[in-house]
């Protein structure tokens, strides 16, 4: 799962295109599973479905097309939803630690460097 989740505003995020790749699957499938975990929220009135933010890219054509940018908690009830090795892979690192990868662990060392680091800047410290 090399490549996932990359860092933008500070955040660690990834894209439908990413997921879509890495578990190899259709982007449009990628898609069409967001949109239905959106719906699906708003039925158990999570209306706050700001773990998926539209976005769009370019296809090899030359044509806009619809994506989705979201953020760990977002990519995790997607990648729940999904089956074979891939996705299984992703829930044993997910919920047992001796299966987890450096990956794993270093999109959570991220998002502490930068919350550690936003901190300092609001106390004032040039370096930590």
């Amino acid at each position: 799962m090399e490549n996932l989740v990359i860092i933008q505003n500070e955040k660690a995020i990834t894209t439908s295109l990413k997921v879509a790749e890495v578990f190899s699957k259709e982007h449009k499938n990628v898609v069409r599973d967001i949109e239905n975990l959106m719906n699906d929220l708003q039925q158990i009135s999570i209306k706050d479905a700001l773990n998926f933010e539209p976005i769009s890219y370019q296809d090899r054509y030359g044509r806009e097309q619809r994506a989705y940018q979201m953020n760990r908690d977002g990519f995790t009830l997607l990648a729940m939803g999904y089956t074979g090795a891939k996705a299984l892979k992703f829930k044993l690192d997910y919920i047992n630690p001796t299966f987890r990868t450096p990956l794993f662990f270093l999109s959570f060392f991220v998002s502490f460097l930068l919350k550690l680091y936003k901190i300092s800047q609001n106390m004032g410290f040039d370096e930590i």
